[in-house]
């Protein structure tokens, strides 16, 4: 059995969709991504896992984020916090 050092968790702030993918692709279990007011479209994941959350929030809780064409698929670990998610019938 081996252990598993973890490093300390990073907060990283985007501003576009591809940073939004960028941070994703090199985050880790307690990590946090802020996204700066605006609209992040398309997203897509597919199959990342994360041992542990990694959070996704509005840097600014008064202006939030909007993620809209959201696809996830066989993706965990993922963390929303208060954030706008719209739906075909409204806000998720």
């Amino acid at each position: 059995m081996s252990d598993q050092i973890q490093g300390p968790s990073v907060t990283v702030t985007v501003s576009s969709s591809d940073g939004l993918s960028a941070a994703l692709s090199n985050a880790h279990a307690g990590d946090t991504i802020l996204l700066a007011p605006g609209t992040y479209s398309p997203i897509s994941l597919y199959n990342m896992h994360f041992d542990g959350a990694v959070t996704i929030q509005s840097a600014d809780k008064a202006h939030q984020a909007v993620l809209t064409g959201m696809t996830l698929n066989g993706v965990s670990g993922l963390a929303f916090n208060p954030m706008n998610l719209p739906s075909a019938a409204g806000t998720a």
